[in-house]
């Protein structure tokens, strides 16, 4: 067996397969979105909060104004007070950095005791199922989660370096105490650029199905993984690698494309 998932696991990728038939028929772009019908406030609250009430829309600012960039442990106390106000679920002892912004907090879940570092972006699109963070884990500074169709999830105790991007259109899967290196792309999907005429941004998506990274799964410095990949636990990835393809369990890989060696 490739990847052995736990049945939590499972569930986070057959929401992923659910999102794409919904993605498809409604599109993704958030330029075709912001220049739909409606004042500019309804498609501020849509855009950051889903589909919230203006109170909930003007607490949201509140909270952003008075504690998002308060420094020290003043700021962190601030900040853990008020954001579970706002966000889904949020479990005890959790970290939060300066200046962190989040799209639709209402599908979002912290485990206790995890890190999310300073400047860090937790972006749920319009079509975006959730992100889902375990307990204990931590989330490096400036680090872009983007949940564009299917959910988001990194079990227990993982670690994900700084200025990451993490992608999700179909789903994105880590397992338990995974260590994600600086600058790691996990690539939810990319744009078909079959038409000469169209900016490839407002082309279609294009994805290969859910990317999952089993438990115990190490990945150096700079590596890119393209969606759809699968690799299976134990599995140690060289810094620089190019991953295009799935991988067994217990093995190391390098290179561009990435091979087993």
């Amino acid at each position: 067996m490739l990847i052995r998932l736990t049945e939590e696991h499972e569930q986070y990728v057959n929401f992923g397969c659910r999102a794409m038939s919904e993605t498809e028929k409604e599109g993704t772009s958030i330029q075709k979105r912001l220049g739909s019908s409606g004042g500019k406030l309804k498609k501020y609250c849509d855009t950051v909060l889903g589909r919230s009430g203006l109170m909930q829309c003007m607490l949201y600012e509140v909270v952003m104004l008075f504690a998002a960039p308060v420094p020290g442990q003043f700021g962190a106390g601030l900040r853990s007070t008020l954001y579970p106000l706002l966000f889904g679920d949020i479990g005890p002892g959790v970290y939060f950095g300066t200046n962190i912004i989040f799209r639709r907090p209402k599908l979002m879940r912290v485990g206790k005791g995890s890190t999310i570092g300073n400047g860090v972006v937790l972006d749920i699109k319009m079509n975006g199922q959730s992100i889902n963070i375990d307990r204990g884990v931590t989330i490096g500074d400036k680090t872009l989660l983007s949940c564009i169709g299917g959910a988001i999830y990194i079990g227990k105790k993982s670690r994900v370096g700084r200025h990451c991007r993490l992608g999700s259109f179909q789903g994105l899967n880590i397992g338990q105490r995974c260590k994600i290196g600086d600058r790691v792309c996990l690539v939810g999907a990319g744009h078909s650029y079959e038409s000469l005429d169209i900016p490839i941004i407002e082309q279609p998506l294009t994805c290969r199905g859910p990317s999952c990274i089993g438990s115990g799964v190490v990945i150096g410095e700079g590596v890119t993984i393209l969606d759809g990949v699968r690799l299976g636990n134990g599995v140690t990835v060289a810094q620089g690698s190019f991953v295009n393809r799935n991988a067994p369990d217990d093995v190391r890989l390098r290179g561009v494309p990435a091979y087993i060696y």
